[in-house]
């Protein structure tokens, strides 16, 4: 299946199964809800190949712990439950100005 929005026509309304009156802004609501429910479910999938991937990384170099400080997060690996964590962190103000004193 292709990745990208794909469109469904919307189906034809038979006046029996339908409510007497349709509210519009139920309807506008129900098909923006299903379309992010599709988008996240979509990216779920994504997600799973890409920790997956990470979890391989981790692996392939012997690691439990690895911090991205390019990007804010702590990756933990779990042995036991071979699952990875990816948590943000929260760089002290502090850490970076002893950083850039220790540099000059």
């Amino acid at each position: 299946m292709a990745k990208g929005k794909r469109k469904t026509k919307k189906q034809l309304t038979i006046k029996e199964t339908q409510s007497e009156k349709r509210i519009d802004d139920i309807e506008k609501a129900a098909a923006d809800y299903k379309e992010a429910r599709d988008e996240r479910m979509a990216l779920t999938k994504d997600e799973v190949k890409t920790k997956a991937a990470l979890l391989a990384s981790m692996q392939a170099h012997k690691l439990t712990k690895y911090r991205c400080e390019d990007i804010d997060c702590e990756v933990e690996l779990k042995v036991k439950e071979m699952d990875v964590k990816v948590k943000k962190i929260e760089l002290d103000v502090d850490e970076g100005d002893e950083e850039a004193a220790a540099a000059e």
